[in-house]
């Protein structure tokens, strides 16, 4: 089981071959609908904050995504899972860092106004 891209399907195939058929219909389904919301959301974001046409940032995120439709299963799983994981960790450092100084402000802006208070 452990040499096959998609263990399930083969653990489906041994239950009956229409529990095969099943499985790969929803799970074609749910790859479909998550590329297709996927593809949106990022081409709306790349819009709004490019300024670009919709449908220019629809056809330039389609484009680049082909490549990677092209690639296996489990190459798209070794490869890009790390990626995303990497990505995270920018987003949550970048997010730390903005929420640290905005409280860092907040602190500086109320001692002042307690010093503020004190002297006058």
């Amino acid at each position: 089981i452990f040499h096959y891209q998609v263990p399930m399907l083969y653990v489906a195939r041994n239950l009956s071959v229409s529990a095969k058929y099943i499985y790969t219909a929803v799970l074609s389904i749910g790859i479909l609908t998550t590329a297709i919301a996927n593809t949106y959301g990022v081409s709306q974001r790349i819009a709004s904050f490019s300024k670009l046409n919709y449908r220019l940032c629809l056809f330039i995120v389609t484009t680049l995504a082909l490549p990677l439709a092209l690639q296996s299963f489990s190459t798209l799983v070794s490869r890009i899972y790390p990626l995303f994981g990497l990505l995270g960790l920018v987003l949550i450092t970048a997010l730390l860092f903005k929420a640290g100084k905005d409280l860092s402000l907040e602190l500086f802006s109320k001692f002042f106004t307690f010093l503020k208070r004190l002297i006058f």
